[in-house]
């Protein structure tokens, strides 16, 4: 199957990033895609994510599991790091939040493919 980036940007000095876009022009709407990969840059001053969700792309929450637990990721610079596509079903937007106030502006690519 053909994965699709979607990239979404952290500013300096702020720890959420704006709403995740395809790299590439595509007709693929978020909802119809498994979110199945996260890669994070050359340099990261966070060293945790969380992720905001949003089904109407305006009105963003924490997004959480079946389990009720916020979703999150231990991460470091330079990593690819595999995702379950079951926490991502339905999501019509979302956004990357940072532990840490990020220092410079971070690139951030989640890697996904549609699903059937």
């Amino acid at each position: 199957q053909n994965q699709i980036v979607l990239v979404g940007t952290i500013a300096n000095g702020a720890t959420t990033s704006g709403e995740f876009t395809p790299i590439v022009n595509t007709a693929e709407k978020l909802n119809n895609l498994d979110i199945i990969g996260i890669e994070t840059p050359a340099a990261l001053t966070g060293t945790a994510f969380t992720f905001l969700a949003s089904s109407d792309q305006s009105n963003f929450k924490s997004l959480k599991n079946s389990a009720g637990t916020a979703v999150s990721l231990t991460v470091a610079a330079s990593g690819y790091y595999v995702l379950d596509p079951s926490n991502w079903r339905g999501i019509s937007s979302i956004k990357v939040v940072s532990s840490g106030a990020e220092g410079a502006e971070r690139v951030i690519r989640m890697i996904a493919r549609a699903f059937n």
